[in-house]
């Protein structure tokens, strides 16, 4: 099994943190770290950021994977697409390599049990998906942030997980397809309908044949999904999910934001489902022993044009929506030459 998780250099305790867990169960499985940065960004720091080979058997950065207009397209997402975006290309760089089962993981995840029963599933059906609710109360807060607010905005399934067997027909079909709408349409244009790459899974069982839900509570158990999942212990000390089912892996998102933990209290005042505090307090110790601390607040490069100067999300969006100014700025990010995008930008849209 190929497992890959996609970051920035600020994400890198969270994917040491999976990679740490995940090896614990699975040491054979090869882990992928794609780091959406310059390759040469760790000769410039004055402290020496440790890419661990015992933890990453693979690491790629974006400026060395073959992705076509590389500098043109960067420049057309913020960070947080760009991370998404260049999902669907490793994937299907992988693909073409002949690896045959493939599994994406959000950084910040982590797990708590074996996962042997994906490459089970893996060995029949071209497509894993994980919903990110497979149950429902009638709560009015649970309603509205949990099936509008969260899954009704952003996707039915959520791509913090996905799995493909590349080598079954439906797999092939939908990685050679997911890659060429993350490559042009991976934005969170919710006017449009899009939010980065996941909106796009819902398209999946209408195009595709060759698929599997997995409907087990114990994976990726999330603030989305709290209200209908108890975690508790059973007499081993394994964490259970409603008592049956064990944890396989927890999804702390808005961890940095604070709105995982926003929502965590919500959903444990009162003492309800307590043992979700503890894991937020043993993710945070183990973020803080990974690093966390130092690299919380690490500036992606991409990030900033060539004079250090920030790119505004206006800038980005004029230049997305441009073909003309994609065809004269080949390269945006620049700003040694006279005819840059940002020399343009300042003298015929922010002095206007």
């Amino acid at each position: 099994m190929d497992v890959f998780t996609s970051i920035t250099l600020n994400y890198l305790p969270k994917a040491r943190i999976l990679a740490q867990t995940l090896k614990q169960f699975h040491p054979d499985w090869t882990f992928h770290l794609l780091i959406c940065e310059r390759s040469d960004v760790l000769t410039r720091e004055a402290d020496p950021i440790i890419i661990e080979k015992d933890l990453f058997d693979r690491v790629v950065w974006l400026n060395e994977m073959d992705i076509p207009d590389l500098s043109t397209w960067v420049f057309k997402h913020s960070v947080v697409e760009l991370c998404t975006a260049v999902k669907g290309y490793y994937l299907h760089s992988l693909a073409q390599q002949g690896v045959e089962k493939i599994l994406y993981i959000d950084p910040d995840i982590a797990v708590f049990n074996s996962l042997d029963q994906l490459d089970t599933l893996l060995a029949d059906n071209g497509i894993l998906l994980i919903p990110h609710l497979v149950d429902y109360t009638d709560d009015p807060h649970s309603i509205e942030n949990n099936e509008i607010a969260g899954t009704l905005r952003h996707g039915v399934f959520n791509f913090g997980f996905l799995g493909v067997n590349a080598k079954r027909k439906d797999g092939a079909c939908f990685v050679e397809w997911w890659w060429k709408r993350l490559y042009d349409y991976c934005y969170a244009d919710y006017d449009r309908g899009l939010f980065t790459d996941q909106k796009w899974g819902d398209l999946i069982p209408s195009f595709f044949a060759d698929y599997f839900i997995i409907r087990d509570p114990g994976y990726d158990v999330a603030s989305w999904n709290l209200d209908c999942r108890q975690i508790s212990f059973n007499s081993a000390g394994q964490m259970l999910i409603n008592g049956q089912h064990p944890l396989r892996f927890y999804h702390f998102t808005g961890y940095d934001s604070g709105a995982g933990m926003g929502m965590i209290d919500y959903l444990t005042t009162g003492g309800n489902n307590a043992v979700v505090r503890e894991l937020w307090d043993w993710y945070n110790y183990k973020l803080n022993a990974n690093g966390h601390a130092e690299l919380v607040r690490h500036p992606c490069s991409y990030d900033y044009f060539e004079n250090g100067k920030k790119i505004l999300k206006e800038m980005r969006l004029l230049y997305r929506n441009r073909l003309d100014l994609q065809q004269r700025f080949t390269d945006p990010f620049t700003t040694s030459a006279g005819d840059s995008y940002y020399n343009w930008y300042i003298e015929n849209v922010s002095r206007k």
